[in-house]
C-alpha cells in the first residue's frame, strides 16, 4: 500500500533533527540517507563560515519536478 512521506523508518531515525516539506509528493530522504545525516552531521542550519577543503556532488535518477541533486562540503571553521 501507500506510506506516508517520510516513510516510517525515516522518520523515526530524524526525530530531533529540523525538518520540513517542499511539496514534493515522493520520497526526498531514505532511510539509507537518513542514517548516514544523523550520525555524521555534528549540527544542522545554515553553512557555516569555513574554509573549504573538498566538495562532492551526486545526482539521484528520480523526476521530481526540481533538480534531484547533492552537494557535501567538507572542511575547516573560519572562526
Amino acid at each position: 500500500g501507500t506510506l506516508p512521506v517520510p516513510a516510517p523508518a525515516t522518520a523515526e531515525l530524524i526525530k530531533g533533527v529540523p525538518a520540513y516539506s517542499s511539496g514534493v509528493s515522493g520520497e526526498l530522504l531514505t532511510p539509507t540517507g537518513a542514517a548516514i545525516l544523523t550520525t555524521l552531521a555534528a549540527d544542522f542550519g545554515p553553512m557555516p563560515k569555513m574554509i573549504t577543503e573538498q566538495i562532492g556532488y551526486g545526482a539521484g535518477a528520480s523526476e521530481h519536478g526540481i533538480p534531484n541533486l547533492l552537494r557535501l562540503m567538507i572542511g575547516q571553521s573560519s572562526e
